[in-house]
């Protein structure tokens, strides 16, 4: 590395090697936060799919004139076996 100073001014050069490491770095930055990204939208479309149902059951047992019900079991499709 060497510095070169003009009216104070500090420029520091750095190998081509230096360069191409920084960028491989750059790009393992850049996909891990690309794939946490990716995990964090699957997550807040699961939320988001979560607050939708959440909503429709209440209106649905308001509708019905239920006062109580059970979130893991009311209006949910059973599987058939």
């Amino acid at each position: 590395m060497a510095a070169r100073g003009g009216k104070g001014l500090s420029i520091m050069k750095f190998p081509i090697a230096w360069h191409k490491q920084n960028l491989a770095n750059s790009r393992k930055t850049l996909l891990d936060r690309e794939i946490q990204l990716a995990r964090l939208k699957l997550e807040v479309e699961s939320h988001r799919a979560e607050v939708i149902f959440a909503a429709q059951q209440i209106e649905e047992a308001e509708k019905r004139g239920v006062t109580e019900f059970d979130r893991d079991r009311f209006m949910v499709k059973r599987k058939k076996t």
